[in-house]
């Protein structure tokens, strides 16, 4: 079996496409949009908002196989969610601006979390109290300083009825839709992994494993500031077939957008391909560094960018050439 060539920069940069094709993915999201709606509006409004929000707040859905990949656990609490999407106030400004340095909130120790607020009656009765009229609440203008904006948002007291936050079902669902959406981008990159290059693997019945390996990790050095050296072990997103006997080593860089990030990614994937190498030097044992590359977010930094990634590693692959993939799997594993 002849070795499968390594593919040059101007192929991968030139077959680079602008998004993958996950129907699953994008399936799940729907349904589990689709369940939050349907729970939205399967609700019973008493009429009392403020007994209304309460048990609102505690929105729950459970986890489904049809949207099996979109929450953790068992059980995801929505509710909290949905009300501040609903009143445009996002959940970063209350978790870190409004609850840590709202008085009637101060009890909340640590990370504000909805299971903390729900779990002690006076400060659950202080924050609905705030959702509910905080657009004249003193501390909070203090807290916002001027952002009279986003404090005429706290003002569910104003509607005759909780419902009436729910009157468009159309805008309901684009505003749940944006809110989630980017769970949905952090999935993309797993379910690169998972849905498009391991079930090649699979075909071939080649076990594989993720996450740290211990083998390299004397080989990431990094100076802190203080000049003292520490180790430093990446999760490795494929590994074929184990981490104790690793022959191929895939990373998956997936980007949909440009961003800082990416430079990042870039470092970080040379350091793998230079810790891989000295490890194969060192044992005598060759191990096979992969990287997928695609996405808009490649293809608008430029060739130069994709270029590096593409000289750090053994093979670079994209989705237009996974039948490359397939032959460097066969070649490594004598299928």
């Amino acid at each position: 079996m002849i070795k499968p060539e390594k593919l040059s920069p101007e192929t991968i940069f030139n077959t680079l496409i602008p998004c993958l094709p996950m129907d699953s993915l994008y399936g799940q999201f729907e349904s589990f949009i689709s369940e939050i709606i349907n729970q939205i509006y399967s609700f019973k409004f008493s009429g009392n908002n403020k007994e209304d929000l309460k048990r609102f707040l505690r929105l729950q859905i459970s986890k489904k196989p049809d949207y099996k990949d979109m929450i953790n656990g068992n059980v995801e609490n929505v509710g909290y969610t949905v009300i501040l999407t609903m009143m445009g106030i996002s959940r970063e400004q209350m978790k870190n601006i409004i609850a840590p340095n709202h008085p009637s909130l101060a009890a909340i120790k640590g990370k504000i979390t909805e299971k903390k607020i729900f779990s002690d009656p006076d400060i659950y009765d202080a924050f609905t109290e705030l959702l509910l009229s905080g657009q004249s609440d003193a501390d909070l203008a203090k807290i916002l300083n001027g952002d009279v904006v986003t404090l005429k948002r706290f003002n569910l007291e104003n509607y005759s009825t909780l419902k009436e936050l729910f009157s468009n079902e159309a805008i309901v669902r684009r505003l749940i839709e944006d809110t989630y959406k980017s769970r949905m981008g952090n999935k993309k990159g797993y379910s690169t992994e998972t849905s498009i290059l391991a079930s090649i693997v699979e075909k071939y019945n080649i076990p594989y494993e993720a996450g740290e390996l211990p083998i390299l990790e004397q080989y990431f050095i990094r100076q802190s500031s203080d000049s003292d050296a520490k180790s430093r072990n990446p999760r490795i997103d494929l590994i074929l077939p184990s981490k104790s006997n690793p022959k191929i080593l895939i990373e998956s860089t997936y980007q949909l957008t440009t961003a800082s990030g990416q430079t990042k990614k870039i470092d970080a994937n040379d350091s793998l391909f230079r810790a891989i190498k000295e490890y194969s030097m060192d044992s005598g044992q060759e191990v096979i560094f992969i990287n997928f590359i695609d996405g808009a977010g490649w293809k608008s930094r430029g060739f130069a960018d994709v270029s590096r990634l593409v000289s750090s590693c053994d093979y670079a692959i994209n989705f237009n050439n996974l039948g490359h993939f397939e032959e460097i799997i066969k070649f490594y594993f004598n299928k």
